[in-house]
Parts: structure tokens; sequence; C-alpha cells
């Protein structure tokens, strides 16, 4: 009978004969219409949500490489001396990740919306604003260290909270993150100096607080949970399309070792 009405077909060979009968009739048909209402008042904070989570994805592909890594966003900003840029982006990351943990929350099924790009996902971008604040909590000086503890508090926190939600156990990495020799070339990148063991225990430390969580939401959502270092030099997403050769780019690409490849090339 609802069916009936809702495309207005209006066979009525359907007919409630009696009191209980009629009443039913009219709440299902309330129900019905309370329904659609969430159905579409829904769909848009849905939506708001997914275009707010985005923003944040979208800025990391100059910044820190696609997909974001750690260690392109230390070799681009994450110098002595790069006009505040880090600075300005540690609060916008503590921000976003708070955002990510409430509407994933009330919302899981956002976690299953994907980026416009195979090649960039909230995920990712949660490991490396983890990546970057452990290594900011150990070489920072005291203009940064702070922020960036807030910043991986808050991104663990998330992490973690959405293992919960989702009955996820702790994962194992099945292939390391970070070797021993990339940690020492990484953390020397960013003191401009030979890092002390101390430093690199202490970095692995912090890895284990979070990186069992962030490889479980990985299999759990099938992405690639992208390395410290960059497996191999790519193009940024902007640099790249369908009707023309690689754009210029506005900084090189280099890998730790010191190969580069131009963006000219």
């Amino acid at each position: 009978m609802s069916g009936e009405t809702i495309f207005t077909l209006g066979y009525g060979d359907i007919t409630p004969d009696s009191f209980p009968g009629k009443f039913l009739a009219v709440v299902e048909a309330g129900l019905g219409f309370g329904f659609m209402a969430v159905i579409i008042g829904y769909l848009p904070v849905l939506y708001q949500s997914f275009s707010r989570r985005e923003q944040t994805i979208a800025l990391l592909d100059g910044r820190a490489g696609s997909p974001p890594t750690a260690a392109e966003f230390v070799r681009r900003l994450g110098v002595t001396g790069a006009c505040g840029e880090l600075e300005r982006m540690l609060p916008e990351w503590e921000l976003w990740c708070a955002e990510l943990l409430e509407s994933h929350l009330s919302f899981p099924v956002l976690g299953f919306y994907r980026s416009q790009h195979d090649n960039q996902s909230w995920l990712a971008t949660l490991a490396m604003i983890l990546d970057v604040s452990a290594l900011l909590v150990i070489t920072g000086g005291a203009e940064y260290r702070r922020r960036a503890e807030l910043t991986f508090a808050m991104a663990r926190h998330a992490s973690v909270d959405l293992c919960l939600v989702l009955w996820l156990p702790p994962g194992e990495n099945s292939v390391e993150r970070l070797t021993a020799n990339e940690a020492q070339q990484l953390l020397a990148l960013r003191m401009n100096s030979e890092p002390s063991p101390e430093q690199i225990e202490r970095l692995n430390e912090l890895r284990a607080l979070y990186e069992p969580f962030v490889q479980a939401l990985a299999e759990f959502f099938q992405f690639r949970l992208p390395r410290f270092v960059p497996d191999r030099s790519a193009p940024d997403n902007w640099q790249t399309s369908p009707w023309s050769k690689r754009a210029p780019g506005l900084t090189d690409l280099a890998n730790l070792d010191g190969d580069e490849e131009s963006h000219f090339g």
C-alpha cells in the first residue's frame, strides 16, 4: 500500500477495514516520510564532512608528494628557515585530525569514501602527520616540539579510536616502513648533524605507539600505507595531465641518497 502511494500508482486494492489496521497504516505512512527526510538530510552532512577532509589531503600534494611521505615533506618544507610553513601546518593538522576523529566516529561509512586520486587517501595523510610529528618531537626546537607533541597526540587518538569503533586489533607491518639506515639519514636531514642512537631509539618508540593501529586500518580499508621514504621518485598529481607532458615542478624530486630527477626532464 505504501509503495502504491509513493509511486502514485493508486490501485487501491489494499485498504485496512479495522481501526488497528487504519492506525498502523497512518503510522507507517508517517514513518515513511520521516525516513525519507533523514536520508535527504544525511547525505549533505556526509558530503560536507568528506569535503572538509579532502581539503588538507589536496594541500599536501605539492608539500609532501603523492602519496604524501614524511621524507618528502621534511625535504621540501621541514628544514630550517622554511618561512614558517611547518609552524603553520601543525595546528591545521591537529584540527584536521580532530575533525577526522569526530566525523568518522559519528559516520564510520566516511572511511570508505575514497579520495579523487588513487595515490591519495585520508589514511595516508593521517600516517604522514604522525610520521612528521614524531620526527619533530625528537628534532624540533622549542618552538616546534610542544606543538608537534599536541599534533601527535591528536593524530594517535584518532587512529586508536577508529580501530576501537571498527573492532580492529593492532596489526603488524608486512613491509618495514623505515629502515635503520633511512632513519639515520632522515634525522640527519632534519638536524643537519648525525643523530644519536638514543634519538633513533626514541623515534622507534614513537612509531610503535601508532603504526600497529594505522596498519590495522590500512588492512581493513584496503589502502596501501606509504612508507616514511617514498619507494621511488614520482611527479605530484598537479604536475600530470592526460593531454600534455609532465609540468615543470616547484621543487626537484630527490631521495635521501642524493639521486635527483628533475621535473623538467
